[in-house]
């Protein structure tokens, strides 16, 4: 598109501050002020917008809400990022990527608006500021009813924060582009917050360090939540929790926290998946005004089962708090008594939403493929310490030496060059010895074999082999797996793309 690339950070706070400038501009231009955020006089957003961060689980998250509203016959947009293969991908309506054309179009429309602004004082959008534009342009000319949109990078300073929401949700705190979102959990909960607005309900799935334990439900057969849960990796003395609470309370919303609100457990299936249930929990005592109190009409405590075709406990914590989203939009009892009219989506029906889940697909999380005559192969885009963790858990639980369905493994593995490789690779040792390193083609991004094999810990991986060529690593890893064994491709969104691409995949599983 010929526009500068800012989804490779920048440290500076003072472009982030002139990048949201000129993407309120951009919006206004395109006749889409009325979606922006106003904060002198909060109006209610156009439609029901949910607005989605963490550091991981948003995705996922986004793509069950959109999956679930679409389901119950609501015109839904989702915007993600960044996307597999094609552009397109992040511009969804109804599970539908836009057509090529409909983005032709779209571009066309913007193309006079960004030189304008380019001979300007505000300058050119960058490409992450016209891609979120663009999609709220597409959802907007389609007619859609609801729009689910995820943060691109942290939330307070990001492109997407300039929109009204109806819903923010915060899946997950950890340590991820930390030169631009701070070196501590609490400094990145204090960015990935930014994205609370006053009256708009908060869900986070951050779990609150100090909850009774006999309060929590059963995760996946545990009575405690479990190390690896989509939100439960926080350290002693770096607990995000108390600052979400904080700036909720300073903002004035109210927020409904995974651990301490309402919980879920989780039992897998003998077939791919789990079946899952949410709970709300009672309400809990407070002596701290970090929040307001619960509405008195808040119904009493409900469960709602449902099963997940996606495989994992974190994907089961991913869609608790999808499900308590759905139950917001739909219960308008659910929300203070001072939300403004016509956030709520009262003909809702959840379990229509939730049966959606069934057979759910999220391209790129713990995807499952048969190769011609050869292993199953998974592809999942986990690309930190925290995503790499929950996928090595979770193949754990189902391929592991003591599980049922145990199989021998191999991991390919291939990543950026500003992520920490090594300890990425130190937590998929604990599941097989056998790696192969590997790097992707078509972004300069890449972290070159040498340096690889250097972040390779020791006493780690017994056999180690590498190869330039991503297609010829799989090949090698489906020679030392066999027939029978699991072949499973990690460390980057790249790569992930670049292996659908170009190996020939003859089954979704």
């Amino acid at each position: 598109m010929g526009l500068i690339n800012f989804e490779r950070p920048s440290a500076r706070t003072q472009d982030f501050q002139f990048r949201l400038q000129r993407m309120r501009d951009l919006l206004r231009r395109l006749d889409l002020g009325d979606l922006l955020h106003q904060k002198s006089a909060p109006k209610p957003a156009p439609i029901p917008t949910i607005h989605i961060a963490g550091t991981k689980g948003k995705g996922s998250v986004a793509m069950m809400i959109a999956a679930g509203l679409s389901a119950a016959g609501v015109r839904t947009g989702l915007y993600t990022s960044p996307h597999l293969h094609h552009l397109e991908e992040r511009f969804r309506i109804d599970g539908k990527p836009c057509r090529p054309d409909q983005l032709d179009d779209l571009i066309e429309q913007s193309i006079p608006i960004c030189r304008q602004m380019a001979d300007q004082e505000v300058g050119q959008p960058t490409f992450f500021e016209l891609t979120t534009a663009l999609a709220l342009l597409h959802f907007r000319q389609r007619g859609c009813q609801a729009q689910v949109i995820e943060v691109g990078l942290g939330g307070r300073l990001d492109s997407t924060n300039v929109i009204q929401s109806s819903l923010s949700v915060i899946t997950s705190i950890g340590l991820d582009h930390q030169n631009v979102l701070g070196h501590t959990k609490a400094a990145i909960a204090a960015e990935k917050a930014g994205i609370i607005k006053p009256g708009v309900p908060v869900i986070s799935g951050v779990r609150c360090r100090t909850v009774d334990p006999s309060r929590t439900g059963t995760a996946c057969g545990q009575t405690t939540p479990p190390k690896n849960n989509v939100a439960c990796d926080i350290q002693a003395d770096d607990d995000p929790e108390p600052v979400i609470r904080r700036i909720a309370g300073e903002v004035g919303t109210r927020l409904l926290t995974l651990g301490e609100d309402f919980d879920f457990r989780c039992r897998p299936t003998r077939a791919w998946g789990s079946d899952v249930e949410l709970f709300d929990l009672p309400a809990p005592t407070r002596n701290d005004d970090a929040c307001p109190p619960p509405s008195p009409h808040m119904p009493p405590p409900a469960k709602l089962q449902f099963h997940l075709g996606v495989e994992g406990m974190h994907q089961a914590g991913n869609a608790a708090l999808a499900a308590k989203s759905l139950q917001i939009l739909a219960d308008a009892q659910l929300l203070p008594d001072d939300e403004p009219a016509g956030f709520q989506l009262p003909s809702l029906d959840i379990q229509r939403c939730v049966r959606a889940w069934h057979s759910i697909n999220l391209p790129g999380r713990i995807e499952r493929f048969c190769l011609p005559d050869g292993p199953m192969l998974i592809i999942d885009t986990a690309h930190n310490e925290d995503s790499i963790t929950a996928l090595a858990t979770t193949l754990g639980n189902r391929f592991g030496p003591s599980a049922a369905g145990r199989r021998r493994m191999v991991i390919v593995f291939g990543t950026s060059r500003d992520k920490d490789a090594g300890s990425m690779l130190r937590v998929l040792s604990r599941l097989t010895d056998r790696l192969v390193l590997t790097r992707f083609q078509d972004n300069p991004r890449y972290l070159p074999l040498d340096r690889l094999a250097e972040a390779v810990p020791p006493r780690s991986f017994s056999d180690v082999q590498s190869s330039e060529s991503s297609q010829d690593a799989v090949a090698m890893a489906c020679r030392a797996t066999g027939p029978d064994g699991v072949v499973v491709v990690c460390g980057s969104f790249f790569l992930a793309d670049e292996i659908r691409r170009g190996i020939q995949i003859e089954t979704l599983i």
